[in-house]
């Protein structure tokens, strides 16, 4: 969008229309009224994706630039990629910022409250928790995911979930 000046952007979302139709003009006339709409505020915020390319990658491919090209691709790809994700994630949830909620852990294994939340994580996602979903202060510590289980909505790590964090809330 070229033309968000601003904080807010306001985003007006008709949901209903007006009354005021009918095949016999003094019924339309009698139910004429306003449309139903409400106002959507569209925020500003900053949501960064990196990709990095290795040295090894620039030197063994410096004298060919479509070697260099396609092996930039599936990195910036993947940054996309992920910004992609972050904004459905953003569009689609309660704007609390979490990705999902822990239920049960077994030493290794985190299972999500929801079973769905699990399509919120990766393999190698360093992951970290709050005391409360929206108000929350962060806890100390992190884990790095080492497997992912969709059908079972779980997450492993290499060591004990609540060694590395004390947990309440997945951010």
């Amino acid at each position: 969008m070229t033309k968000f000046f601003g904080d807010v952007l306001p985003i007006p979302i008709i949901h209903g229309t007006t009354r005021g139709r009918s095949a016999d003009f003094p019924t339309a006339l009698g139910h004429k009224g306003q449309s139903s709409s409400v106002v959507f505020q569209l925020t500003r915020v900053s949501d960064y994706g990196l990709a990095s390319i290795s040295r090894e990658t620039m030197l063994a491919s410096e004298d060919d630039k479509g070697a260099f090209l396609r092996a930039s691709k599936v990195n910036i790809d993947g940054a996309l990629l992920s910004l992609s994700r972050s904004m459905a994630f953003s569009l689609f949830r309660d704007s609390s910022g979490a990705l999902g909620q822990a239920g049960t852990i077994s030493t290794t294994t985190l299972t999500l409250s929801s079973i769905h939340d699990i399509t919120s994580f990766e393999v190698g996602d360093e992951v970290v928790a709050a005391a409360a979903k929206s108000t929350g202060s962060l806890r100390a510590g992190s884990a790095t995911i080492t497997a992912i289980d969709r059908d079972l909505g779980t997450m492993e790590s290499d060591s004990n979930w609540t060694a590395q964090i004390t947990w309440v809330q997945i951010f």
